[in-house]
C-alpha cells in the first residue's frame, strides 16, 4: 500500500487501534507492528497512545471488547488522524509499479507479522 500511495504522490498512514485486551495489557503484537512499520519508514499513529494522552478511557471510545468505536471514539480518532495527516511532509511521486495488464500492481517487500 505504501508503494501504491507513493506512486500516486500520496502519503500512506497506518492507524493502529487497540482491542480492550491490548488497551489493558499493551499488546506486544501492536508494539511489534508499529516498530516494524516505523523501521520501514511508514508513518504510523498509535491511536491508543493518542487517546490516553487526551485522557480518554477505552470505555469512553469503544462500545465492545473488539474496539469498535462509539460516536465519541470516531470523533476523537478522526481528529487525531486529521492532525497526523496534516503533519506529514508532501510525498514526491514514486516510479510506477510494474503491473500486469489485467491485474493489480506487483507488490514485493513487507510480509505480514
Amino acid at each position: 500500500m505504501d508503494a501504491v500511495c507513493r506512486e500516486g504522490g500520496a502519503a500512506f498512514l497506518v492507524a493502529v487501534f487497540p482491542t480492550e485486551f491490548a488497551w489493558r495489557e499493551k499488546s506486544w503484537l501492536s508494539a511489534a507492528l508499529i516498530s516494524s512499520l516505523e523501521t520501514d519508514g511508514i508513518a504510523v499513529v498509535d491511536i491508543e497512545t493518542r487517546f490516553r494522552a487526551l485522557g480518554l478511557s477505552f470505555d469512553a471510545v469503544a462500545f465492545d471488547p473488539i474496539g469498535h468505536l462509539n460516536p465519541a471514539g470516531h470523533s476523537a480518532a478522526s481528529d487525531v488522524i486529521e492532525r497526523e495527516i496534516a503533519s506529514l511532509a508532501p510525498v514526491p511521486r514514486a516510479a510506477p509499479l510494474s503491473r500486469a495488464s489485467d491485474g493489480p500492481p506487483a507488490l514485493t517487500g513487507r510480509t505480514a507479522l
